[in-house]
């Protein structure tokens, strides 16, 4: 009659458990590309609803005030605040620049691209001009 377990079953379950550990873990790590472009396009589409109905020139005139509602600049430092940290660098035509979105939600720039790079991959994230939509092309 049995009243142990032998060595070689005992390695047998510890070699298990650990690869069940090793593919447990490896699953949930963070993807932190995926992660700053939703931070980035809710930011651009806060953004966008902040402009909407806010008209930028002074009643009776059509000079423009230098207001900052409904304008973002699109760099690292000013879109990281006090819960979330851009991991990511910004490049493209867009990187740098304010986009500003007018009463009715349309960006002032043109359409153009804004590239989130994270440890070589790329997301490219293209505001359009007429609506101010943003498209994500992965």
């Amino acid at each position: 009659m049995r009243k142990a377990f032998t060595l070689i079953e005992l390695i047998f379950v510890i070699i298990i458990i650990g690869t069940l550990t090793g593919v447990g873990l490896n699953s949930f790590k963070t993807n932190y590309l995926i992660n700053d472009v939703n931070f980035v396009v809710g930011k651009i589409r806060a953004t966008q609803y902040q402009g909407i109905g806010y008209s930028k020139a002074e009643f009776g005139t059509t000079d423009k005030l230098s207001s900052d509602i409904g304008c973002i600049t699109l760099d690292e430092d000013s879109l990281n605040d006090k819960d979330f940290k851009i991991h990511a660098t910004l490049g493209g035509d867009l990187a740098g620049k304010k986009l500003c979105f007018d009463e009715k939600g349309r960006p002032t720039l043109n359409e153009d691209s804004l590239d989130i790079i994270y440890r070589g991959k790329t997301v490219t994230l293209k505001v359009q001009a007429l609506t101010g939509y943003v498209i994500i092309t992965y």
